[in-house]
């Protein structure tokens, strides 16, 4: 595969934006909780923590790594600035 900044980018803004959407769902989902609602409130938190931290352990591991190969960018210091941020985020 050729490495391009253009695939870099798509895959890692997409990769990236996943990751804080669940993060949100996940936020937006626990302020609704309260008592009048609890019966399907509470278990749609647990739905969403589950969406999100399977997509986190991604960030920790792959991502990582392929960053450290200087695989994901064809530029080698757009590889070390988000293994930096996905270092920092996992």
């Amino acid at each position: 595969m050729v490495q391009s900044d253009l695939r870099g980018w798509i895959q890692t803004l997409l990769h990236l934006g996943l990751f804080f959407v669940t993060a949100t769902l996940a936020y937006f989902v626990y302020v609704q909780i309260r008592a009048s609602n609890w019966y399907w409130s509470v278990p749609l938190p647990f739905v969403v923590l589950f969406l999100h931290s399977t997509i986190g352990p991604f960030m920790g591991l792959i991502a990582i790594h392929k960053l450290q190969h200087r695989t994901v960018f064809k530029t080698r210091w757009l590889n070390d600035y988000f293994e930096r941020l996905y270092a920092f985020i996992s």
